[in-house]
Formats: C-alpha cells, sequence, structure tokens
C-alpha cells in the first residue's frame, strides 16, 4: 500500500513540476528577452526553482518506489503523468485537446488499470 502512495506522489510532484516550468518558459518567452538571457532569468525563478525542488522530490519518492515494487510494473505505471500534465494543462493553460489525444489518454488509462491490476 505504502509504494501505491509513493508511486501517486511521484506522479502529482513531476505532473505539478511540469506545470511550473511551463510558467517559466512562458513568462522568459514574454519578456522577449534574446536567448542569451534565459539562463540569468531561469535562475532568478521562484517558480524554476519551485519546479526543481518538486522534480527532486519526485526523485526521492520514486526511488522508495522501485524500494518496494517491481520496475517493470512501476515504470508503466508513470505513463499516469501524461493523463494528469495533459488534464492540467487544459485547465490551467486553457489547451484545446484534440480528440485523438483524449483517445490516447483513454487507452493509456486502460493500461494503467491492467498494469495495475496484474
Amino acid at each position: 500500500m505504502f509504494a501505491w502512495i509513493l508511486l501517486f506522489i511521484t506522479i502529482v510532484f513531476t505532473a505539478v513540476s511540469q506545470v511550473f516550468q511551463k510558467q517559466v518558459a512562458l513568462a522568459f518567452h514574454a519578456t522577449g528577452q534574446a536567448e542569451s538571457q534565459t539562463l540569468k532569468f531561469y535562475a532568478t525563478s521562484v517558480r524554476f526553482w519551485f519546479a526543481l525542488v518538486l522534480l527532486g522530490l519526485g526523485l526521492l519518492s520514486w526511488l522508495g518506489v522501485l524500494a518496494l515494487m517491481k520496475v517493470g510494473k512501476a515504470y508503466p505505471l508513470l505513463a499516469a503523468n501524461y493523463v494528469v500534465v495533459l488534464l492540467l494543462s487544459q485547465w490551467i493553460f486553457r489547451e484545446k485537446i484534440p480528440l485523438t489525444r483524449w483517445i490516447g489518454v483513454a487507452v493509456i488509462c486502460l493500461a494503467l488499470v491492467l498494469i495495475a491490476g496484474s
């Protein structure tokens, strides 16, 4: 049971990190600064550092998952990240998600159910 909790934490941390990374990239693009200023911009961005912290925490929780669950089962379950990030991108960034991508999400969800039950 604890492995599943850690897997859930890993997915949440890494998906939320992706959202913060996208926000930082959009913020940089909106400034119109030269590409040579990218590193300076990122280094001074709180959201960038928060994204890195979340990735680090996701890594730590992932190591816990690997200690408790077979990698052949755990790793495919990370595909839930695709679903979570897609939902967050639609909700936060108002991205339009085409039907083909929703079909892909349905296939991923079916695969997740099959893998989780094995």
